[in-house]
């Protein structure tokens, strides 16, 4: 068994024993060539595999099982990593039960990326000229609390995936 770099010398008091560090976080898509297109391009990721599962009885019957997809479902991923630890894996499955809207921020289980930016005019200004990007609002400065100086704002990609840029001011 090997180590995780981010691992070693942490300690074991709280948490999943042994767990160190989130390995990724993966977000279900609609298309996965546009998603994927949309991180490396658009978002500056860098793809590290692609799979496409076989899919037999046994594995039909652990999606079912360790997933709660539809035993009928297939499913593509692509891994890919932003900068140099954040890894991403972007799955997309054909299921007939699949639904076809996007959770708000509001509903149990919705998620959304956060980038830091250094500059958020600069970021806002390239996001802007994405074709199919839509900036949500205008930017926010938290004014109080532990977020105070904190600037953040939401925006969507082309297929209704909400992220978000902030920028904290060096003290």
């Amino acid at each position: 068994l090997h180590t995780h770099p981010l691992r070693e010398g942490m300690d074991d008091t709280n948490g999943i024993p042994t767990a160190r560090s989130v390995d990724h976080v993966g977000i279900t898509v609609p298309d996965l060539d546009e998603a994927e297109e949309f991180f490396v391009d658009v978002l500056g990721f860098e793809v590290l595999y692609r799979a496409t599962p076989p899919i037999d009885e046994s594995v039909r019957d652990w999606m079912e099982r360790n997933l709660g997809v539809h035993p009928e479902s297939t499913m593509r991923l692509v891994k890919m990593r932003c900068g140099p630890t954040t890894n991403v894996e972007l799955l997309d499955y054909e299921d007939p039960t699949q639904r076809e809207d996007h959770p708000t921020n509001s509903d149990p289980g919705a998620t959304h990326l956060c980038f830091f930016v250094e500059e958020m005019d600069t970021a806002l200004e390239y996001l802007s000229g994405v074709e199919g990007v839509e900036i949500q609002g205008e930017p926010r400065v938290a004014e109080a609390g532990p977020e105070e100086g904190q600037t953040f704002v939401y925006f969507k990609t082309p297929w209704g995936l909400q992220l978000e840029l902030i920028h904290t001011p060096p003290d």
